[in-house]
């Protein structure tokens, strides 16, 4: 899903009647004040379209965490790249200054962020 298929689905929910919607006898739909907000030909339709009032600001929730966890692992991908392409410049250079100056200080860095990010 891109971005602005989420955000399209995003200004949708908001701009809806406020939810949980509810059925009726009649495969209405109904908003917590009661007013009807439509008509469908199945209840298995009715209870799709209800649930989803709830549903999708939900799933878009979800999707935005997840968007997030997956970059926040990405930019530590990215990390531990640098920090091993500084080990292999280690074996051939002189190995004391750089690993204790470059290297050491970038994985306490990362592993400090890693601890605030995910308590």
């Amino acid at each position: 899903m891109t971005d602005e298929q989420l955000a399209e689905l995003e200004a949708l929910a908001e701009k809806a009647t406020p939810g949980p919607w509810e059925i009726d006898d009649w495969f209405g739909i109904t908003n917590p004040d009661g007013d009807d907000v439509g008509c469908v030909d199945s209840r298995e339709s009715a209870e799709l379209i209800a649930a989803s009032r709830t549903a999708i600001p939900s799933l878009i929730a979800e999707v935005k965490r997840l968007r997030a966890v997956v970059s926040d692992r990405a930019s530590v991908i990215e990390e531990c790249a640098a920090i091993a392409d500084l080990v292999c410049k280690a074996n051939f250079m002189e190995r004391g200054g750089l690993l204790v100056d470059k290297i050491v200080p970038r994985i306490r860095a990362l592993a400090t962020q890693q601890e605030k990010d995910h308590g």
